[in-house]
């Protein structure tokens, strides 16, 4: 199997509402299945991980435990519902807040910087660098290999995430053209015209659609390189209307019928109204790459955005 990038981002939240905790599953799930890069750090001794394990209450060696059985993110959120002392609102918050602010030291974040390209020297934003690190890391690996086979990579870029930008959705755009121009892209899952989501965020942020895809296609920016591009030809994004626009995106839902065939996949059985965009495509993103990631012979499972 190859190895899988771990794509759900810090600020990335679950159903929960807990920063990092759907990255911290992601990263000791994938090393229980033999399936992470090397590199990603998967102790509860420092970092994030830390942060989210004490601060909501957890006993780090019982979460560790828990998470090398290889349970779904559904299970995992379950679990620290159970076990968690400090679950509610203001720790949550905490939490959150903790993630959100936490640097990298100077020199790593030099070496970040450089890596991903990002120029502003002031950026020490352990969240952001890391991001950026892991879509680099794909991007860089497609790329080499374009017009090889590829396993289907799950582009599991949060609509959540953003860039330097502040943009949400549109880091998942390019995740997915990207694979879907590279032949890396599972069928199943929808880039440009076939994506209502995207062609959503493309009117709503002006931008010709085939004008974004096309120069993907033929360039294949990194993701810096694609946001400066956004930013010089979109017609609406200057600050207070990227504010709105992910206002608008948090609020979007899915139509009864995929929600509710979502919700069936995940074994989401007592939320009959549950039906949010972005985060039943993170969920079913998430359990696609557990499927990947523990069986060989893994169903692709539909996502339409």
């Amino acid at each position: 199997m190859e190895k899988i990038v771990p794509l759900a981002s810090a600020p990335v939240k679950g159903p929960l509402g807990v920063a990092h905790l759907p990255r911290l599953w992601l990263k000791c799930v994938l090393a229980a299945a033999g399936a992470a890069p090397e590199a990603y750090h998967t102790g509860s001794d420092m970092g994030s991980n830390k942060t989210v394990i004490e601060g909501l209450g957890l006993d780090p060696g019982a979460t560790l435990a828990y998470l090398a059985t290889g349970p779904s993110y559904i299970q995992f959120e379950a679990w620290v519902r159970e076990h968690a002392s400090k679950l509610d609102a203001a720790s949550i918050a905490a939490v959150n807040a903790a993630i959100d602010a936490q640097q990298k030291p100077a020199d790593n974040a030099a070496k970040a910087r450089a890596f991903v390209g990002l120029r502003d020297e002031n950026e020490r934003g352990s969240s952001l660098l890391n991001a950026l690190d892991d879509w680099e890391t794909v991007h860089a690996d497609v790329k080499a290999r374009r017009g090889m086979k590829i396993q289907p990579i799950v582009p599991a870029v949060s609509s959540q995430s953003t860039g330097p930008l502040g943009l949400m959705h549109l880091p998942r755009f390019w995740m997915k053209a990207t694979l879907d121009a590279t032949g890396a892209l599972y069928d199943t899952w929808n880039s440009g015209h076939k994506s209502g989501f995207d062609v959503w965020f493309c009117e709503t942020i002006g931008i010709d659609l085939d004008a974004a895809k096309a120069h993907i296609e033929t360039e294949l920016p990194t993701y810096l390189e694609f946001e400066a591009w956004v930013a010089s030809h979109a017609t609406h994004v200057s600050p207070a209307e990227i504010a709105a626009h992910n206002v608008a995106m948090r609020a979007r839902q899915k139509p009864a019928e995929p929600a509710a065939r979502e919700r069936a996949l995940l074994g989401i059985t007592d939320r009959p109204d549950y039906q949010p965009s972005i985060e039943l495509n993170d969920l079913v993103d998430w359990h696609t790459i557990h499927q990947q990631a523990f069986s060989s012979n893994a169903p692709q499972i539909a996502s339409k955005t």
